[in-house]
């Protein structure tokens, strides 16, 4: 085993190397075949590491070159066991301790899920345990495959789904199945209808007859490109209908107008120059506090911190290991007391505020806004502000065409046609 991990469980002892021939002690534990890292050097002194096993061949070398050496530090588990040699109540504890965490680490304790979007988290926990799987089972029982297989069989609306063992953790990672909306085929006839109120910009008609023009007013459901073709004989009587895919690009001028009030009134925190900090651990989603602080302040906010983030490489690949994240929690004091804005601190949140729901509202429709207008007005409360836009944009929406009954063909005095 390589790395820190492994010199560690190795034993290592990091030496000082005094005298005058430094290089040449060196040389003598390279031509050894020594293992050595740190290597630091101040002044008349050598300082390097080396592992625990190859101390009587580095202080050979050191004897050999006329140079002396001193311990500095011992680490490792070697040194570890030692020290502990004439506890044997500890060790039976450790090993007793080492022993639980090997039989516990056979069972599954935690079910993490990701990917669910209408599902929720519970469902998805009883599909699973309809097939035997829960927390607190026997994980060689589990055939991840089989269980999977017949998930995706049993719910349609399963697309993709994946189960993987991690230590004692089952991570299910699935996908929904998107519902095949209803298609409408190219070339089936239809109408083109407006999808809002609003007044007609422009009207430019690939296919189908256009059933508006520049200027008018069309409320939602209005025709504005019709899917059906009147076939008109030599008489200038109907004689059939064709029906077509109404296609074309209409645009239209809307109107949309959004509110936003503010108080004058409102609390203003004064924050104490002392802070309360805390510390927790979080395991998947559960939180258990290592040092609550003894607050002596009844208002507050807090801030968290992440320290520590997961297991370190090695113990992160042992199966018996959870994940887990270590916080600080701080909490900051403040005295509360009422405060007013002025005209124009309220007039500022209100922009800002009227901006945003303006952003909202016009993202990704590709839209361009030909008048922009906003009103503020004192309130009992404070102040009130309204934006109105005059937005164009692009509108319609299809839908399948009404069949028209056969025309009948005229009749002469006979009564023939």
């Amino acid at each position: 085993m390589k790395g820190k991990t492994g010199r560690y469980l190795r034993g290592s002892v990091r030496i000082r190397v005094k005298g005058l021939y430094l290089s040449r002690f060196l040389n003598l534990i390279t031509q050894k075949g020594i293992e050595y890292w740190d290597v630091c050097q101040t002044g008349g002194y050598l300082e390097v590491s080396f592992a625990a096993k190859a101390f009587k061949d580095v202080a050979y070398c050191a004897k050999k070159s006329g140079n002396r050496i001193k311990v500095l530090d011992k680490k490792g588990v070697p040194f570890l066991m030692f020290r502990y040699r004439k506890r044997k109540l500890f060790c039976i504890g450790i090993l007793a301790a080492l022993a639980i965490i090997m039989v516990l680490s056979n069972f599954l304790w935690t079910i993490t899920i990701d990917g669910n979007t209408t599902l929720t988290k519970l469902e998805v926990l009883e599909r699973l345990e309809s097939f035997g799987v829960r927390e607190g089972m026997w994980k060689w029982s589990l055939n991840c495959y089989q269980v999977k297989e017949k998930m995706l069989t049993k719910y349609s609306d399963l697309g993709w789904l994946s189960l993987t063992i991690r230590g004692s953790t089952l991570e299910v990672r699935l996908s929904e199945a998107v519902e095949t909306p209803d298609i409408v085929q190219k070339g089936e006839p239809k109408d083109l209808v407006s999808d809002r109120t609003c007044i007609i910009y422009s009207i430019v008609t690939r296919s189908g007859v256009p059933k508006v023009k520049k200027g008018d007013v069309v409320q939602e459901g209005d025709l504005l490109i019709a899917g059906t073709q009147e076939i008109v004989g030599d008489d200038g009587s109907v004689t059939a209908y064709d029906y077509v895919e109404a296609d074309g690009d209409v645009l239209g001028k809307c109107q949309y107008e959004l509110e936003s009030s503010v108080a004058r009134d409102y609390i203003q925190r004064q924050y104490y120059e002392k802070e309360k900090t805390g510390l927790y651990i979080a395991s998947n989603a559960k939180r258990t506090m290592i040092f609550k602080p003894i607050k002596n302040f009844t208002y507050y906010d807090t801030v968290e911190e992440e320290l520590f983030a997961g297991a370190t490489d090695f113990l992160s690949k042992l199966p018996f290991v959870p994940d887990f994240s270590i916080w600080k929690r701080t909490y900051l004091g403040y005295e509360p007391s009422r405060a007013q804005y002025s005209d124009e601190e309220m007039q500022s949140i209100l922009e800002e505020d009227l901006a945003r729901q303006e952003t909202a509202l016009l993202h990704n429709k590709n839209s361009v806004i030909l008048d922009r207008q906003v009103e503020m007005a004192p309130t009992q409360e404070g102040m009130r502000g309204v934006l109105r836009l005059t937005v164009m944009e692009k509108i319609g929406k299809e839908q399948p065409v009404e069949r028209m009954p056969d025309p009948v063909p005229p009749q002469d005095e006979s009564g023939q046609p």
